[in-house]
């Protein structure tokens, strides 16, 4: 049985001691058992990385595109308009 059962069915058994009918002092006994008992699962489990389940790496997914975005092959796009120009470029306007 796995630590994460076992844990569990602790868990569940602590939860239900109370309803069992057992004398106060044997009730008393049986919750601080468990409790150890879950303590020291739940520590040896985080110590050795076991309840979580198995932990995925990450990997980067992100590739850069290589491909130009213009390529003087296409005639539908602009020529490219050196920075010193003097020629006048229409002026966007945007609304805010």
């Amino acid at each position: 049985m796995s630590k994460k059962r076992i844990i569990i069915l602790l868990g569940v058994l602590t939860t239900l001691l109370p309803l069992s009918g057992f004398p106060s002092t044997w009730r008393s006994f049986f919750t601080f058992v468990f409790g150890v008992a879950i303590t020291g699962l739940a520590f040896v489990a985080y110590k050795n990385k076991d309840v979580g389940g198995p932990v995925e790496k990450k990997e980067d997914s992100f590739t850069e595109n290589t491909a130009p975005l213009f390529s003087a092959n296409n005639p539908s796009l602009p020529e490219e308009v050196p920075a010193n120009s003097t020629e006048k470029t229409p002026e966007v306007i945007s609304s805010i």
